[in-house]
């Protein structure tokens, strides 16, 4: 080993300790973490607004579906000549653009137009329907999938006042439709008994196959009927499960005709019985002489 003068070795020793890090490694800063933290509660604000907002929007179609369904069921009742159309506007939104940083603005379009498609994703789910229970249950199914986003928000500790109100909605419009099922149900056991108990229909043989999914079916009688005595319950189409088919009926004094065509296409594969009543009555106010049933299956 080599002997160094104390002089140089104090030089070493002194070189030793400049040859480290120029610079110590920086304290954490306070002020730092506080605006991080700051800037993810905002993020994390802006979030949970956006998915109330998507739970509004798609609570405010599904309530807009209950009612557009149980007006039409109630139609049912009432001669066709008296039935109104059920309106689907969109409600008139407020346009708030200049309350909107220009910064955001783009975010916040493709958020809302995000939300539109959620709730149009209601309606494409309820055209797979054709029957009224089936769009019934299908509304149910889309509000429990909607409790489930409340109460994931809910757990990330979203204020209380947020989301209760939401939850009695939810509430309020499960009762609705668990009220319009029981109706419902208690509906077709009774068209489903006249059906069946009707011994002087004459069934028309044999079945239809290959039918369209669209089907019009165009029914022609020998004189004109009074359409006060026509209803949405003479003419009617039922599925193999007894549901009740949403049909929409016209008739038309000049040819005689009725036209009854589906609200919205039929399964494929799945077939269908389209029942006539006999209380149907012409202008003189005869009875048609017998009921009809047709049996019709889909391409």
């Amino acid at each position: 080993m080599k002997n160094f003068t104390p002089a140089v070795a104090a030089v070493l020793a002194l070189g030793m300790v400049f040859s480290g890090p120029a610079f110590a490694a920086p304290k954490d800063n306070p002020k730092s973490e506080k605006v991080q933290k700051v800037k993810e509660n905002q993020q994390s604000n802006k979030g949970q607004t956006q998915q109330l907002k998507s739970i509004d929007k798609q609570l405010d179609k599904i309530e807009e579906k209950i009612t557009h369904y149980q007006e039409k069921l109630q139609n049912l009742y009432k001669p066709i000549e008296d039935n109104v159309d059920v309106s689907e506007e969109e409600p008139i939104r407020e346009d708030n653009s200049d309350s909107i940083d220009n910064d955001d603005t783009n975010e916040v379009d493709e958020a809302d137009s995000s939300i539109d498609e959620e709730a149009g994703e209601v309606e494409e789910e309820l055209n797979e329907y054709p029957g009224y229970a089936g769009k019934f249950n299908a509304l149910q199914n889309r509000l429990d999938a909607v409790n489930n986003r409340l109460d994931s928000l809910a757990a990330k500790g979203t204020a209380a006042e947020e989301w209760q109100s939401r939850y009695g909605r939810i509430e309020l419009l499960s009762t609705q439709i668990n009220e319009v099922l029981t109706t419902l149900k208690e509906l077709q056991n009774d068209v489903q008994e006249k059906v069946d108990n009707d011994e002087s229909a004459e069934e028309l043989e044999p079945t239809k196959s290959e039918v369209p999914a669209s089907k019009e079916w165009n029914i022609k009688f020998s004189q004109k009927l009074n359409e006060k005595t026509l209803s949405n319950l003479d003419i009617i189409v039922l599925d193999t499960a007894e549901n009740l088919i949403e049909t929409s009926i016209s008739y038309s004094e000049e040819t005689k005709s009725i036209t009854i065509k589906p609200a919205q296409p039929y399964k494929a594969g799945e077939t269908y019985t389209l029942y006539i009543g006999k209380d149907i009555s012409g202008e003189n106010g005869l009875k048609l002489k017998n009921s009809v049933k047709m049996t019709f299956s889909i391409e």
